[in-house]
C-alpha cells in the first residue's frame, strides 16, 4: 500500500459531496460512458479515499473480508490496496461514447459493452463526475459489496473524453477530450507543492484534493508530436462557481480572492499565469493591435483609446499576464474557504516582469485590474523561498514531455511500477524543489 508523501499536509476536510444533487448546479448533463477494458491504478492516495468514503476504510473491510484478519502489517496494507485500487476503478475506469469511436485525437480505445450513466455540468469539458449511486444501478454486484449500507459518493475525473455532441480535434487546447500522463505528473506536482505552500503559510486556501492517477490503456494522438500516453486524473467532486459567462464581472470579490491567492504564490516563484490568458498590445503605423491568448481582437477606435489610459500604453509592445486561477464555488460565499483546481496553468519563474492583471467576463480583452511592476503590491519571488531551476520555467508547446517523458516512458516499459512512479520521483521532485522551506 503506497505510503503517505513526506512531510505530507493534513486531508483537507471537505466538503464531501454525496450526490449528484449536491453539484448544486443548474445545468447538468447525464450520458451514458463506457467501461475501458485496459484501464488500471497508476497511483492513489489511499489514505484520502479512506477518508472520504467510510466503505473503504479497514475496519469496514476486514468486516466483509475476515481473511484480512489474519495477514501481517504489510500484506495487510497491500492487499488493501488491491481491493481500493478495484473499487476505484469499478466506479471510474469509463470513457465517453464520443470519444470512443474515433481515431483521430488518440488511438484505438478498447471497450467492453458495460456502461453506466455519469453527469457532466455545463463548462466541464473534458471531465465527468461519477456517482457512486448511479452507478449501483447499472454495474454488476460486488460480492461482498463495499458500497451496501454506505452513504453515497462522488468521484470527478479528467480525461474521460468529449460530450456527446462534440468531436474531438487537435486544433484548440483541451479540445482533444483527453489528458496526457506526462501532463497529469505535472499537475500532481503542482497541486502537491501548492498543498504544501498553503499549509506552510497557514492559509485558509487549499489545494483541491486528487484521489490518483489512472491509466487508460491507449495513447492520445498531436499533430505536431509523437503519440503520448493517456490518463485520467480522479479527484474530489466539487461544486464550480456560478458565472453565467464562465468567469466573473469587473468589480466581483471573487477577483480579489484571485489577486490573493497569485499574490501568495507569486513570493514562492509560482504563477497561475501563462499564454493562453495572456494580453499583448502591439505598435502598428496607424495605432495598435491586440491580442488575447495570441488571437487578434477587433476594436473600435472608443475601445482603444479606453485601452491606451488603462494599460499606460506607449506605442511599443506591452505584455500583460491574466491570472488563470480556477476555485471552488467556496469563493462566492465564504472566501477564505476557496480552494484551488486545475493545475495545468501553473509554472514557475525566477522572477517576474510583465503588468499582472485579474479577468473580467463583461470587459474588453478581459482585462480586470491591472497591477503594474512598480504598484507596491507587485510580487516578486523571495530568494530563500523560489523554486529551483528544474521548474523554474514557462512551458512552451511540448516542454513539459521533454520534463517528463523519461519517467512515463520507465512506467510505460515497466521499469518502474505506478506506486515507484510516484513515491521515487513524483513525490521526490516535490520534496526536492520545497526543501528550501523547512
Amino acid at each position: 500500500m503506497s505510503t503517505p508523501a513526506p512531510n505530507h499536509p493534513p486531508i483537507v476536510p471537505g466538503p464531501i459531496l454525496r450526490g449528484i444533487e449536491d453539484l448544486d448546479h443548474d445545468d447538468v448533463f447525464s450520458e451514458r460512458v463506457y467501461r475501458l477494458a485496459e484501464a488500471r491504478v497508476i497511483f492513489a492516495d489511499y489514505a484520502l479515499l479512506q477518508h472520504d468514503f467510510p466503505q473503504l476504510r479497514a475496519a469496514h473491510l476486514e468486516r466483509l473480508h475476515p481473511d484480512l484478519r489474519a495477514l501481517k502489517s504489510v500484506e495487510k496494507e497491500e492487499a488493501i490496496a488491491a481491493l481500493l485500487d478495484r473499487w476505484l476503478l469499478r466506479h471510474t475506469a469509463f470513457i465517453s461514447r464520443s470519444q470512443a469511436r474515433q481515431e483521430v485525437t488518440n488511438t484505438p480505445i478498447r471497450t467492453t459493452e458495460e456502461h453506466v450513466v455519469a453527469f457532466r455540468p455545463l463548462r466541464y469539458g473534458r471531465a465527468l463526475v461519477f456517482s457512486l449511486r448511479a452507478n449501483a444501478h447499472r454495474l454488476p454486484p460486488q460480492d461482498p459489496d463495499l458500497d451496501a449500507d454506505m452513504p453515497g459518493g462522488l468521484l470527478d475525473v479528467k480525461g474521460v473524453g468529449v460530450a456527446p455532441h462534440k468531436t474531438p480535434r487537435n486544433d484548440i487546447g483541451h479540445a482533444n477530450g483527453l489528458q496526457t500522463l506526462a501532463w497529469s505528473c505535472r499537475e500532481y506536482i503542482y497541486q502537491r507543492i501548492v498543498e504544501k505552500l498553503m499549509h506552510r503559510e497557514g492559509s485558509s486556501y487549499q489545494a483541491l484534493p486528487i484521489y490518483g492517477l489512472l491509466d487508460p490503456g491507449f495513447d492520445v494522438l498531436f499533430d505536431e508530436h509523437p503519440p503520448r500516453a493517456a490518463s485520467m486524473i480522479a479527484r474530489r467532486a466539487h461544486r464550480r462557481p456560478r458565472y453565467p459567462q464562465g468567469m466573473p464581472v469587473y468589480g466581483a470579490p471573487e477577483l480579489d480572492v484571485e489577486l490573493s491567492i497569485e499574490r501568495l504564490i507569486r513570493k514562492y516563484g509560482l504563477t497561475s499565469c501563462q499564454f493562453s490568458t495572456s494580453i499583448d498590445l502591439l505598435p502598428l503605423d496607424d495605432g495598435m493591435e491586440a491580442r488575447y491568448s495570441r488571437s487578434p481582437v477587433e476594436m473600435t477606435v472608443e475601445e482603444e483609446a479606453w485601452l491606451r489610459d488603462e494599460t499606460r500604453y506607449q506605442d511599443e509592445a506591452l505584455h500583460i499576464e491574466g491570472i488563470n486561477l480556477q476555485v471552488t464555488r467556496a469563493v462566492q460565499h465564504d472566501p477564505a474557504r476557496a480552494q484551488i483546481l486545475d493545475f495545468g496553468a501553473f509554472n514557475a519563474r525566477k522572477r517576474f516582469e510583465h503588468p499582472t492583471a485579474t479577468l473580467a467576463a463583461d470587459r474588453l480583452l478581459r482585462l480586470g485590474e491591472i497591477i503594474f511592476p512598480d504598484d507596491p503590491r507587485y510580487v516578486q519571488p523571495a530568494y530563500d523561498l523560489c523554486l529551483p531551476d528544474e521548474l523554474a520555467r514557462h512551458p512552451g508547446p511540448g516542454e513539459y514531455f521533454t520534463f517528463f517523458d523519461p519517467l512515463v516512458k520507465a512506467y510505460r516499459n515497466g521499469e518502474c511500477t505506478g506506486r515507484q512512479l510516484k513515491e521515487e520521483h513524483l513525490d521526490a521532485i516535490v520534496e526536492r524543489v520545497t526543501a528550501c522551506w523547512i
